[in-house]
C-alpha cells in the first residue's frame, strides 16, 4: 500500500479532506503540525505533495541521479548556472542551495530535508556557489608552471582556459562564474 489517498476518496471522504488538510498545513502554517505527528507520517510514507502522478520525492530523486551522473562525468559537483547540456539541473541545483538557505534559518515552508542535504553531501555538493575561499599557488608554483607553459608553447601569452586548467588540476578555487 501506499499513503496517497487522493483528495476526492470516494471510499473515504473524510480521509481524503484530512490529507488534503495535512498537505496544506505543512506548506502554510508548518508549525502547527507537531513533531510527533510529522514523524509518525514520514514513518508510513506520507506524501506531502503530488503533481502530475508523482511525488515530490520521485522528481527530486531523479534530478540527483543526474547530478550524481554530472559528477562522474566532470568530477565535481559544480553546475554551471547555464549549463547548455542541461539546463534544468542548472536551475535545479540553484533551488536546492536556496532551498538549504531557508533550512538553514529556519524559514517555512523549505522543501529540502535532511535526507536530501545528506545525498547532496555524498556528492560533495557546494552550498554556495562562493562556498570556498581562494587559494592561490605560490609564487614559485606559478613560475614552475609559466616556464613549463613557455617550453611547450613558446610564448607567455597563457590563455584564461589554461590558467583555468591548471587550476583546476592543482585543487585551486576560482569563481563559479569564470568556470564555464
Amino acid at each position: 500500500g501506499d499513503a496517497r489517498a487522493p483528495i476526492k476518496f470516494t471510499e473515504n471522504p473524510a480521509l481524503g479532506a484530512w490529507v488534503a488538510t495535512q498537505r496544506s498545513t505543512s506548506k502554510k502554517n508548518p508549525n502547527r503540525l507537531t513533531d510527533d505527528k510529522l514523524q509518525l507520517l514520514n514513518k508510513i510514507g506520507f506524501e506531502w505533495s503530488i503533481k502530475n502522478g508523482r511525488n515530490v520525492w520521485d522528481r527530486w530523486y531523479a534530478r540527483y541521479e543526474e547530478l550524481v551522473s554530472y559528477t562522474e562525468e566532470f568530477g565535481h559537483a559544480r553546475v554551471p548556472a547555464k549549463f547548455a547540456d542541461n539546463q534544468a539541473l542548472s536551475t535545479w541545483v540553484s533551488t536546492q542551495r536556496s532551498q538549504y538557505k531557508r533550512f538553514q534559518n529556519g524559514i517555512a515552508p523549505c522543501s529540502i530535508t535532511k535526507v536530501q542535504i545528506q545525498l547532496l553531501n555524498k556528492v560533495e555538493f557546494e552550498w554556495s556557489a562562493m562556498q570556498k575561499k581562494h587559494r592561490y599557488a605560490s609564487g614559485d608554483d606559478q613560475c614552475n608552471f609559466l616556464l613549463r607553459y613557455t617550453k611547450e608553447f613558446g610564448d607567455v601569452h597563457v590563455p584564461h582556459h589554461v590558467a583555468e586548467i591548471h587550476l583546476t588540476d592543482t585543487n585551486l578555487i576560482r569563481k563559479e562564474e569564470i568556470i564555464k
